[in-house]
């Protein structure tokens, strides 16, 4: 009813290039008019382009995780900006929001790449998954093992409140009819990403964006004082 607030409906695609770009026809978007309203892309196949071309202004356009050069890397032995990136990569291709499929994923989801991982096991043992993956899944650790009553966010998860703040700058500078000089620190800082960066089956190849943290707060504090002038 309508004091009720909506229910969204999500499609997350998964990162099969050749498959999914033939069937993301305008039939197959009209069929699920109305139906889907949220459209979740892998990275390592987003093109930002055709999602805006073929889906309505309203629906919520989005990526998950993937792997260089297409989106920084979500696992634990990765450069501590990575995940800063994703809420850049949104801005800077015009997205609505970005997705991990989990933040608590302390064994493997499928039987045939399980390991058998005891309770607490990924605080003192980071490698959850036979691949060699570090920590893949897991933003969040359980506290009973530090005798804590409630979770305790990861590094990871504070880079990604980072770049969500970071994020807060670029909308403010465009609400004070300075997207340009936004647009232009994003780019500067993370040059190019998702479909920009490299063709499907790319991966492995560095992402295009800076690994200096100060290049980034420098940034910042260029938006920080653009926003002061704006006010005055």
């Amino acid at each position: 009813n309508g004091s009720q607030p909506p229910l969204h409906t999500q499609v997350a695609v998964l990162p099969q290039p050749a498959r999914n770009h033939a069937a993301f026809t305008a039939d197959f978007v009209a069929r699920f008019h109305g139906l889907v309203d949220r459209w979740l892309w892998s990275a390592n196949t987003a093109n930002p382009e055709q999602l805006h071309a073929k889906l309505r202004k309203e629906d919520w356009k989005g990526f998950y995780q993937g792997n260089e050069p297409y989106a920084a890397s979500a696992v634990l032995d990765k450069d501590g900006l990575d995940l800063r990136t994703w809420p850049w990569i949104a801005w800077q291709y015009r997205l609505d929001f970005s997705c991990y499929y989990c933040i608590t994923a302390y064994q493997s989801e499928s039987e045939e790449n399980k390991l058998d991982m005891k309770p607490n096991e990924c605080w003192f043992n980071p490698q959850n998954r036979p691949n060699g993956n570090q920590g893949k899944g897991i933003w969040v650790y359980p506290g009973g093992w530090l005798k804590y009553d409630a979770p305790i966010a990861s590094i990871r998860l504070k880079e990604v409140r980072r770049g969500q703040q970071d994020f807060e700058y670029m909308r403010l500078l465009a609400e004070k009819g300075k997207r340009k000089e936004a647009d232009a620190g994003v780019r500067k800082v993370l040059v190019k990403a998702l479909s920009e960066a490299a063709p499907p089956e790319h991966q492995g190849t560095p992402g295009a964006w800076s690994r200096d943290p100060q290049v980034w707060d420098a940034t910042l504090r260029g938006w920080g004082q653009a926003l002061e002038e704006a006010g005055r």
